[in-house]
């Protein structure tokens, strides 16, 4: 119960029941449990989708190559973004139900930031297996096959 109330304490969802079903179920599963890093500034709106939110939703799903969208739209709630920057993202990048996880993840970044070149570094931050801070390092050929495809959207 110790790591359920720290991990509810840093991810802070809006929905606590759901959240918890989310972790319980996560936890008996074996699946990565739906928890952010660490605590967000205050000055964030409580639904919005940040860095954060997208980190841990890369933690669960990142492993899959292609995610079906009802897998995306369960662990976004549990995230606690809004579902309707989702189906904003859903249709943005003209997915119906199996979508890409990088194409995804890299739009996703597009949509938090303000270029291109903002949301390359919030990919490599979210992507890499780096530490927090370090260099953010990620193969060459995931970096090009996310920034061309994001370029292409533009």
């Amino acid at each position: 119960l110790k790591e359920y109330t720290k991990a509810a304490i840093r991810t802070q969802p809006p929905d606590l029941l759901a959240w918890s079903a989310s972790y319980f179920g996560a936890l008996n599963t074996g699946d990565t449990l739906p928890v952010k890093h660490r605590i967000e500034l205050p000055n964030v709106v409580k639904d919005a989708l940040t860095e954060p939110k997208l980190a841990a939703l890369h933690r669960q799903l990142g492993q899959n190559a292609v995610v079906t969208a009802e897998i995306i739209r369960e662990r976004w709630f549990s995230v606690g973004a809004s579902l309707a920057i989702l189906d904003s993202t859903l249709l943005t990048g003209g997915w119906a139900d199996d979508i890409n996880w990088l194409e995804f993840l890299v739009l996703c970044c597009g949509c938090i930031t303000s270029d291109l070149q903002q949301a390359m570094l919030m990919f490599c931050r979210i992507y890499s297996d780096d530490d927090a801070g370090g260099a953010a390092r990620i193969p060459i050929a995931v970096f090009t096959t996310a920034y061309s495809w994001l370029a292409a959207q533009d």
